[in-house]
């Protein structure tokens, strides 16, 4: 099991997660995980980066299950309604901690941010170590991005009380309110969590690949 002052994250204790429950209403509806960018959906980009870095991953989605099971990775629908992320990182870590216990900590990533950088886990890991803290989240460029984090599978008794009885709804909110480290990730040319709304967006993305 990991412990905080290690300085190197194992991976066969970290579950990745591919929050993909994005509706794309700015993109005419079109689920954003099947969104192309430079001839591959949005979800095959997030999954290229995120797998290497990850003992596993599961998909977090409400929609269109069986084509996103195509990809062979379980898909885990949220148990909390209008609760955003926060449910599907919650229906994971249940999940998880039924049928992988050797599984320790999840990573998340947001399907229609696919420009992580590669070292994501890594760097989260090393954040987290030099703070000592118990889950850690990344930010860029003044900004914080709950969607992307490290998050202990000890916190999901915590994070299912916020949700049912405490009536937390935004992702960023719980994280502030736990023992977390924020993980520099800043860029001046371009913000490595850029997010894919728009079409403009999606050649702007282009361009950064």
């Amino acid at each position: 099991m990991l412990g905080n002052g290690d300085k190197r994250m194992e991976t066969e204790s970290v579950m990745g997660v591919v929050l993909a429950g994005g509706q794309g209403r700015r993109m005419g509806g079109r689920h954003k995980a099947f969104v192309e960018l430079a001839g591959k959906p949005l979800i095959s980009h997030v999954i290229s980066r995120l797998g290497p870095q990850t003992a596993d991953l599961v998909i977090s989605a409400n929609q269109q299950q069986d084509r996103l099971g195509a990809y062979g990775y379980a898909v885990i629908p949220d148990t909390e309604a209008d609760c955003g992320p926060l449910a599907g990182v919650l229906a994971v870590m249940a999940h998880v901690r039924r049928q992988r216990r050797e599984i320790k900590w999840l990573l998340t990533a947001a399907v229609d941010s696919p420009l992580f950088p590669h070292d994501y886990g890594a760097r989260m890991w090393a954040g987290l170590s030099a703070a000592g803290a118990g889950m850690a989240c990344a930010a860029s460029n003044g900004r914080l991005h709950p969607v992307f984090a490290l998050w202990p599978l000890s916190l999901h008794d915590t994070l299912k009380q916020a949700v049912e009885e405490g009536g937390v709804r935004g992702a960023g909110r719980f994280i502030r309110g736990q023992d977390w480290a924020e993980v520099d990730f800043s860029d001046p040319g371009r913000d490595p969590f850029f997010n894919i709304n728009t079409e403009e967006d999606l050649i702007e993305a282009a361009r950064f690949l």
